[in-house]
């Protein structure tokens, strides 16, 4: 993995190794926790695949046929129920036949248009919960969830359920 230029996480590796390093850090566990997390959350918002989605060519027309529809998705209201979204819509996007999209789509992205829509989402929502003082409830419904168990991707996406995230403080 290249760090080059990438201060923040250099510095959260750093301040890590030299927790773990130090003589005193089974004294430490508290310390030495938020300070892995720190790493962990610098490197998926410098590393994550979400903010831009994986194109393997971006010359092939039907990457950019896709990287049409990934922007349209980008510019709906995230509190969008995907269920709303029609295929033959999003193939339209593409003009492509919707089955040919749709392996083309997961091909490119990784992932279904659903699945896309869900985890933009959840980022959504994880934004909230760090950014915001509103409940859970307040955050699961306007990241267009139905209600708070809604949110049990969440723990499976971020590794800890809702309430742990946002405990986490600010970013």
């Amino acid at each position: 993995m290249r760090v080059t230029g990438r201060v923040e996480l250099v510095s959260a590796i750093t301040a890590l190794h030299d927790l773990v390093r130090s003589d005193n850090a089974p004294g430490r566990t508290l310390e030495v926790e938020a300070a892995l997390h720190n790493v962990v959350s610098h490197a998926f918002t410098e590393f994550s695949n979400l903010r831009e989605p994986l194109r393997r060519s971006t010359n092939r027309i039907a990457h950019r046929k896709i990287a049409r529809v990934v922007d349209y998705i980008r510019s709906l209201d995230p509190r969008i129920d995907p269920t709303t979204l029609s295929l033959d819509e999003l193939a339209s996007v593409a003009e492509l036949s919707k089955y040919h999209f749709l392996r083309q789509f997961a091909q490119v992205v990784g992932m279904t248009p659903g699945a896309y829509l869900r985890t933009l989402r959840l980022c959504q929502a994880a934004r909230e919960l760090r950014t915001s003082r509103r409940s859970i409830l307040e955050i699961a419904l306007g990241a267009g969830f139905a209600d708070h168990p809604s949110l049990r991707a969440f723990a499976r996406h971020m590794g800890m359920t809702p309430s742990q995230y946002q405990a986490l403080g600010p970013l």
